[in-house]
């Protein structure tokens, strides 16, 4: 969920239509973008039907909510992500082993990409289910029209992480590389 600049919203996320069983939420400062991510893989949170909610904190203006249901297994090279300015997220499946280096870089000046790696132990519940703040590896934060890379250490075992490219803003397309 992305706010204006001015505004703070934070983001829960229920598997119930009625609200009362809270998967997860998000609840950063104003104009930060504030996601949920479920990992919904075999041995993992079943994803079945998701029920956002928005609180309004404080500021003026109205937030973009986007749902990315569809993440993409990704491997070493390019893949492009095409983002308009109503697009605020893109979710991918990385599996490895070894050290691996994530950069994003923007197609135009005008986008202000940031980017996450989220981990995930099998189980379904708060195992399968980070807030943005439990990111496992998060990118510095770039100038718009940067590029913004983050590293995932070796570790032995195949290990599988989620990695979440937040679109803050612009529109155009991102090469997302993995070395």
């Amino acid at each position: 969920m992305r706010p204006p600049a001015s505004a703070d919203y934070d983001l829960e996320v229920y598997d119930d239509r009625a609200m009362t069983n809270r998967l997860g939420s998000s609840g950063l400062s104003s104009g930060v973008v504030d996601f949920v991510a479920v990992d919904g893989n075999q041995g993992h949170q079943p994803l079945g039907d998701l029920y956002p909610r928005a609180r309004h904190l404080n500021g003026d203006g109205e937030y973009v909510i986007e749902a990315d249901y569809d993440s993409d297994l990704i491997g070493v090279g390019d893949t492009t992500a095409p983002m308009s300015a109503q697009d605020v997220v893109e979710m991918y499946d990385l599996c490895t082993s070894e050290k691996r280096t994530i950069t994003v870089t923007p197609g135009d000046v005008s986008q202000d990409a940031e980017l996450f790696v989220m981990s995930s132990t099998p189980g379904p519940g708060a195992n399968s289910v980070k807030s943005r703040a439990s990111a496992f590896r998060t990118s510095m934060a770039g100038e718009p029209g940067q590029a913004e890379t983050v590293e995932i250490p070796a570790t032995g075992d195949t290990q599988c992480y989620g990695v979440v490219l937040v679109n803050k803003a612009g529109s155009g397309s991102y090469t997302v590389n993995v070395s």
